[in-house]
């Protein structure tokens, strides 16, 4: 009979010993991954359809898209990114976030469920699948300081290239643009089998007019929306640096981010995006008030409140401005309004299927047989993420609005208590790690 040898406690402590450092390897791949296709989730463009500002508009051929093969391999390795952060979380004693995972995999069940039935509800569904594992792999990796210490400040660097592809557009892109469409306006216009004077030839030459900052997006609110978080960020690390050189530190690092800062802002407005800045400015405002808050009452609670008003404020105050806005008369701004009769449509699509939804992707369909009367417009989506989600997975949309209510729960913590008591994290001239989170989500 074979006797069990018993493990010495130095190979018991060499073997967990080799187990934290394969872990503490495999986070830092992923930190790598996550970083890395954050990036390319906001550089390369996916979608083959010519955007209204690219030079591709001389093309006969559609070009400049990753296509789908590619999008859904991108998708893939987000997943398998999470899959590493998470395995490497483990295998250093840390338990992965439970309750998020969970919503998470609703969502996927969803997606995937969904997907059976329908290739479009796939292929859009897969993309949701990559953001958001992305998103919850960053959520991991903010518990890690010496990690997100370099997501954060990688993030914030991504506003270079951004903002150099979006000054591009505007001062030299877009001219040439307009001035091939003028030479060739009949011939183009033919290819859409349109004529001059038509709805829609004036609506797609509306459109192309527009010198606004898209970079690799195809809108210019879902490029503001992007600069806004990126943008955020940034601020976050000016004002660590602030911090460190009013306490001693180099000057440098100031002037660094700040000009990163002013790069960001700068670029919101060549986007053109009213939302945007309106976004960004409601934004500032919401984290002045957190902060006074933070000094008056020392609640980490009732700041973090603040930060989250705007976010439940909004989609209420959208919502208004399109049901108050019948029979011809406008409330508020007609864009409101609109934006607002795409929600109230929404709400009619999750009523008639509140369990499952009509599929990712396919919420256009259901929208032509539901919207207002009123509105001008044809859209694939409700403009809103938590209205998009709910309306096209039902439950799996509910469990996912409530994964990024989590995220931004923790992205707003200004604060953390310690045992000597409550103590700003700026003054620790680093910012705070939960800021990473709602980028994941690009």
């Amino acid at each position: 009979m074979n006797q069990l040898k018993k493990e010495k406690p130095g190979e018991l402590a060499e073997g967990r010993g080799s187990s934290i450092a394969f872990g503490k390897a495999l986070e830092s791949i992923g930190t790598g991954g996550l970083f890395t296709l954050a990036g390319i989730r906001c550089l390369i463009r996916f979608t083959n359809e010519v955007p209204w500002e690219f030079r591709e508009l001389a093309s006969s051929t559609v070009t400049g898209g990753v296509g789908p093969v590619g999008t859904m391999f991108v998708d893939l390795l987000c997943i398998i990114v999470l899959g590493a952060i998470m395995l490497g979380n483990l295998l250093q004693g840390r338990r992965p976030l439970l309750w998020p995972l969970i919503l998470w995999l609703i969502g996927v069940g969803f997606v995937l469920w969904h997907g059976i039935h329908a290739t479009d509800a796939m292929r859009t569904g897969a993309s949701w699948l990559g953001a958001t594992a992305l998103g919850l792999a960053a959520m991991h990796v903010s518990r890690n300081r010496r990690a997100v210490k370099w997501v954060v400040l990688g993030l914030a660097a991504l506003l270079l290239p951004l903002s150099s592809k979006a000054f591009f557009q505007v001062v030299f892109e877009h001219p040439l643009t307009v001035s091939y469409y003028n030479e060739n306006k009949s011939e183009i216009l033919a290819q859409y089998g349109w004529q001059e004077g038509d709805l829609e030839a004036r609506r797609f030459e509306g459109r192309l007019l527009r010198n606004d900052a898209r970079a690799a997006f195809t809108v210019s609110n879902v490029f503001a929306t992007v600069l806004i978080g990126l943008s955020g960020v940034a601020i976050g690390v000016f004002g660590a640096c602030l911090s460190r050189w009013r306490s001693g530190g180099k000057v440098w690092p100031v002037c660094l981010s700040g000009a990163v800062v002013a790069l960001g802002a700068g670029c919101l407005v060549l986007t053109q995006s009213r939302g945007g800045i309106g976004a960004l400015v409601l934004g500032a405002i919401a984290a002045v008030m957190a902060v006074i808050v933070t000094r008056k009452f020392e609640k980490d609670y009732l700041a973090r409140l603040v930060c989250l008003l705007p976010i439940g404020a909004l989609p209420i105050v959208i919502w208004t401005s399109g049901w108050m806005s019948e029979n011809g008369r406008l409330v508020l701004d007609p864009s409101l309004a609109v934006r607002g009769w795409h929600i109230e449509s929404a709400g009619a699509i999750w009523v008639e299927s509140p369990f499952v939804g009509v599929g990712p992707g396919l919420f256009q369909e259901a929208y032509m047989l539901k919207k207002n009367p009123a509105s001008p417009e044809n859209v694939t989506d409700p403009h809103n993420i938590v209205a998009t989600w709910v309306s096209s997975m039902g439950i799996g949309g509910v469990a996912w609005a409530l994964l990024l209510l989590w995220m931004v729960w923790r992205a707003t913590a200004l604060i953390e208590k310690k045992k000597d008591g409550i103590e700003p994290l700026i003054k620790e001239g680093a910012p705070r790690p939960s800021l990473v989170i709602p980028l994941g989500a690009m």
